[in-house]
């Protein structure tokens, strides 16, 4: 991977969790699906707080008419009265939380105003999830992260062991394979190999074999001996080979 993909892929990453959904936001997105389950989908909190009747036109409300308001249902709706009021009351509070701060009441007046509505909570995206915006709640992204940091890792490693382990069982058999039809020496001598490379399409094809002493090591171009053994033609995986550490430490082909 080339220095500018990684640094835009690292600044994609930054970028992504920058953009996330601010705590205050998913508090706010919580309160609009219990308003629109509790009261029916459109529902919202100008309505909840009976403001609609005052002016219809919500961004004419200044704080004052929603204090007022806020006081008059508080009074009719206060848990010292009826137990029964505890939950209404607590959203009767959050409501005009919302409302009475500038740029929370800024953002709900966004998305009631925006054609798309209100995030939805989507559970595998990790919670709230807006597509017209393309912004994920902060969750969504450390759960992408946790899958891209440890989830993949593991199948890959368990993966990488996998293959290893099957090559590793196929040399074996090859060598097994050339000692038996090939060792006349009985694993007293030494015999060369050939072998015919006229049509060699693979540079790590092995041009010839060494049988000594019962042992099968391959020959290379300076004359060297290896010796066939599964640990050395084919090592262990390393760490830069398992994703997503090989996407910046891995060999560049």
């Amino acid at each position: 991977m080339s220095y500018i993909t990684k640094s835009v892929l690292l600044f994609a990453i930054v970028a992504s969790i920058a953009y996330a959904y601010t705590k205050e936001e998913i508090e706010m997105f919580q309160f609009q699906t219990e308003l629109n389950k509790k009261y029916g989908s459109d529902m919202n909190i100008y309505k909840f707080l009976k403001l609609d009747k005052i002016d219809s036109n919500y961004k004419n409300i200044n704080n004052k008419q929603i204090i007022k308001q806020v006081r008059k249902l508080s009074a009719k709706y206060h848990p010292d009265k009826n137990k029964k009021y505890i939950k209404l009351y607590q959203r009767i509070n959050i409501a005009k939380d919302i409302l009475l701060n500038h740029e929370s009441r800024k953002n709900y007046d966004y998305y009631l105003n925006s054609s798309r509505g209100f995030p939805k909570y989507d559970f595998m995206k990790g919670g709230f999830y807006h597509s017209l915006a393309g912004r994920l709640q902060l969750n969504g992204i450390l759960l992408l992260l946790f899958v891209l940091t440890v989830v993949c890792p593991f199948f890959h490693v368990l993966y990488l062991k996998s293959t290893i382990i099957g090559k590793r069982m196929k040399m074996n058999q090859f060598i097994d394979a050339i000692i038996e039809q090939h060792d006349d020496t009985k694993g007293l001598g030494v015999k060369y190999l050939k072998f015919d490379t006229s049509e060699k399409q693979d540079e790590s094809q092995i041009d010839e074999l060494c049988i000594k002493f019962g042992k099968v090591y391959s020959v290379e171009k300076d004359g060297k001996e290896v010796l066939m053994d599964p640990s050395v033609l084919i090592p262990d995986m390393k760490v830069s080979d398992v994703f997503p550490l090989n996407l910046f430490f891995g060999k560049k082909k």
